[in-house]
């Protein structure tokens, strides 16, 4: 009996010990499923985090270029608002200079007038002056004096104030050749032919010539037909001859009465 009891007492205990076992062996599978799904869980929750923390650092990160959008915005504004100040202070200064301009346009318009008035009549006889003178350039200095007469009877204050300061500059030239003598080799057309001829200019007053020979002489005299006076003594012809030789240096200076045209200045 007691052998049969011990029996079964080892029996019942291999029993245990294999149904123990196997209880072991399933808790250590489920306990290592548990595990798997927790660190499954782990890592998905480790990367939520991550992700959470990227998207939080990008706010962060879009938080700081907008604020520094807005101060660049304000810089902006501060500049604007500096060059508006700056425009208007400009505008002001505009206005006050173009309102001066404006004053002294109109002063000057009336000094101008006043000036055109004072300067037609010279100009009048300065035209006066060339159409009975001498040939020397005449095309040319009419046609220069009747455009300064022109604009001194213009309406425009410009136009009048140009050939005002024509007239000037005119007056200068005329005063140049009025106090200058000089000569030039030409063809010069003496009644129906031309003869090689030098022409002296004695100011504004007077034009002589003489042929190369020295055969020929004449005087300008507006009056005279064919423009050239012809009836020059022997005495006067020497002394054109004698002047043409001190203008060339081939004589030394001297006074030496020169002929007028008939009737003409002196």
């Amino acid at each position: 009996m007691k052998d049969k009891s011990r029996l079964l007492l080892g029996i019942i205990a291999l029993v245990f010990v294999a149904v123990t076992a196997n209880f072991a062996r399933a808790g250590s599978r489920e306990n290592a499923r548990l595990a798997k799904q927790l660190r499954a869980k782990l890592e998905a929750l480790h990367q939520l985090r991550a992700a959470r923390l990227s998207e939080h650092q990008a706010h962060r990160e879009r938080l700081a270029r907008v604020d520094r959008q807005i101060q660049r915005l304000r810089d902006d504004t501060r500049s604007v608002r500096t060059l508006v100040d700056a425009d208007r202070a400009l505008i002001i200064k505009l206005k006050a200079a173009a309102k001066k301009a404006e004053s002294e346009r109109i002063g000057a318009a009336l000094l101008i007038s006043e000036l055109s008035d004072r300067a037609l009549p010279i100009a009048q006889s300065t035209k006066e002056r060339i159409e009975g003178g001498i040939p020397f350039q005449k095309g040319d200095r009419l046609a220069r004096i009747n455009a300064v007469v022109d604009g001194l009877k213009d309406a425009s204050p410009i136009k009048k104030g140009l050939a005002i300061t024509e007239l000037f500059s005119m007056a200068g030239e005329e005063l140049r050749y009025a106090r200058g003598i000089e000569f030039w080799n030409t063809r010069l057309p003496i009644g129906e032919q031309k003869i090689h001829a030098y022409v002296m200019r004695i100011g504004l007053v007077n034009q002589i010539y003489i042929s190369e020979d020295g055969l020929q002489t004449g005087v300008y005299g507006p009056k005279e037909k064919g423009l050239w006076r012809k009836t020059l003594s022997d005495e006067e012809r020497v002394q054109v001859l004698n002047a043409l030789r001190v203008l060339q240096g081939r004589q030394p200076p001297e006074i030496a009465p020169l002929p007028f045209a008939k009737g003409g200045q002196k």
